[in-house]
């Protein structure tokens, strides 16, 4: 992600994972399947992410959340 970019300004943030792009879950595919699929899917498109969680949680979890992408 780049810095002043549309998600950065989002408040995607560094280290994110992408669970869905508009309708489609994608937590499982692969970094390339990810990428392609979002070369090839409408525009906009809606990122659905998770915050990654601290670095030695006592009870692993992620905050969900969406950023609309317009692109």
């Amino acid at each position: 992600m780049l810095a002043g970019s549309e998600a950065a300004t989002k408040g995607l943030e560094v280290g994110s994972v992408i669970v869905g792009v508009n309708e489609t879950e994608v937590l499982g595919l692969p970094k390339k399947g990810v990428i392609e699929l979002l070369h090839n899917c409408r525009r906009p498109f809606t990122l659905f992410v998770a915050a990654r969680p601290p670095p030695e949680p006592s009870l692993l979890s992620y905050t969900f959340g969406y950023v609309s992408i317009a692109c």
